[in-house]
């Protein structure tokens, strides 16, 4: 028999948070004796995006370093262009991770350090008490990815925001949280016909911990993405996209939850993600979980599984995207 699989593991005293020099950031109030949470904003761009072109990096991988030791317990992003379109449907998704994990492109259910956000799911918070550590001068790279769907160039900039807790207002320090991500196709990107379509895909987390938060990537007409314990036989979660009154998508939900979800690498799960596309032609889809979790002794840990891959480039990989076949698109919503 298996245990409750949510359990609170929140530590008392800790409080969220990351850091990065005071000089970039805002501070929060003070509340009680929870530590300031700075945020440091910054603008990237704007970049020349090519006409109906898919999954764009002009800027290659943008390097960051914190000044010292952070946590990081927030991440936000939009999308500023001369386009009336929103911010969403510019947005392919925007990672920022530690060079290593570029280096090995993380896989399906290889675990690494990093946040992430898109058009659908722009902003993340991690419950009170958690976040990702980063030591002070430790090479993290932002990878900006852009979509243009429209038959002509456009000019696009990408706001961040990064919420953080300087690690020395914490000497007792948060509960780590690590990432790993299931997509259903490692290849990232695919087509879904005319009506509704699903896919799944099962994977395996292959070491130890709690799941805290989750966040979804997907593209235009996506609408429900669940994941599923095949062991238990229950339904983790279940994201339903928040749609306009013409049934456009808005955005998608993000869990976040100071009581963790347990796992082992004995522990099956499926994804399943379902697209409605109203149009009478192929759309593009794409479709994954950002999971972050905490583990017992708060070490990243090893996985034999996952394909390495190469990294990109720093500095400026132009317009090395994908074509989209110049199609309708829609927008992005969710509700959980």
């Amino acid at each position: 028999m298996h245990p409750p699989p949510w359990r609170k593991i929140w530590r008392t005293g800790c409080a969220a948070g990351a850091l990065a020099a005071a000089s970039w950031a805002t501070a929060s109030a003070e509340t009680h004796d929870r530590p300031v949470i700075f945020t440091y904003s910054q603008t990237y761009g704007p970049y020349g995006l090519a006409a109906d072109t898919l999954q764009q990096m002009p800027a290659g991988l943008v390097p960051l370093k914190f000044d010292e030791p952070v946590w990081v317990v927030g991440y936000t992003t939009k999308i500023t262009s001369e386009s009336e379109l929103p911010s969403r449907e510019l947005h392919c998704h925007s990672l920022m991770m530690g060079w290593d994990e570029w280096t090995h492109m993380p896989t399906a259910g290889q675990p690494f350090k990093g946040v992430f956000s898109d058009g659908y799911t722009p902003t993340l918070t991690f419950p009170p008490g958690f976040g990702i550590y980063f030591d002070a001068g430790e090479s993290v790279d932002l990878m900006p990815m852009f979509n243009n769907r429209q038959a002509a160039g456009l000019e696009a900039a990408l706001d961040v925001s990064i919420d953080f807790i300087r690690a020395a207002d914490v000497p007792q320090g948060l509960t780590p949280l690590y990432s790993a991500i299931a997509a259903i196709d490692d290849s990232r990107l695919y087509m879904v016909p005319p009506g509704t379509s699903s896919r799944e895909r099962e994977f395996q987390l292959p070491f130890h911990g709690e799941i805290h938060a989750v966040g979804i990537h997907i593209h235009p007409y996506g609408h429900q993405v669940e994941l599923v314990d095949l062991n238990r036989g229950t339904r983790v979660w279940n994201a339903i996209g928040k749609r306009d009154e013409n049934g456009r998508l808005l955005e998608m939900p993000f869990l976040s939850a100071a009581e963790g979800y347990r796992f082992g690498p004995e522990d099956r799960f499926l994804l399943r993600a379902t697209y409605d596309n109203p149009t009478d032609v192929e759309q593009d889809a794409m479709a994954g979980l950002f999971l972050f979790f905490s583990t017992e002794d708060g070490t990243l840990p090893s996985s034999e599984g996952g394909a390495e891959g190469s990294a990109p480039e720093h500095g400026g990989m132009e317009h090395g995207g994908t074509e989209h076949g110049g199609t309708e698109h829609g927008d992005h919503g969710t509700e959980p």
